[in-house]
């Protein structure tokens, strides 16, 4: 399973939310809670024989949701998923904001170590 399909994956299955590409959403129905990631890059880390074999990966999460109470503990729960399947969190995040008046977000920054 590649590091994407993994975190789509943790995602869905522990918290049956849907999990979109940052900035891919088609429609004007948000559902009420979601996540986003955006891969803001997957340098290589380590050669043999003149190839790559290993890749880091950092990934941005975000948790929109229109309930902010959720905010409090939804960030903890789903980077202690990601944490359980080899992502490698940031710190704890932040706030963001969406284009979207009625949503929150909290976003995390991750690190995926993927070995070839």
């Amino acid at each position: 399973m590649n590091v994407i399909d993994l975190l789509i994956t943790t995602l869905t299955t522990a918290y049956k939310y849907p999990v979109f590409l940052q900035g891919t959403f088609s429609g004007d129905d948000y559902p009420d809670n979601f996540f986003t990631y955006f891969v803001n890059e997957s340098p290589d880390r380590q050669h043999y024989d003149d190839k790559a074999d290993s890749w880091t990966w950092d990934i941005t999460v975000i948790y929109y949701t229109k309930d902010a109470a959720l905010l409090s503990t939804m960030p903890k729960q789903s980077r202690e998923a990601l944490q359980a399947v080899g992502f490698i969190p940031q710190g704890k995040g932040r706030n963001t904001f969406s284009d979207d008046p009625n949503f929150t977000g909290w976003a995390t920054e991750f690190l995926f170590l993927d070995k070839n």
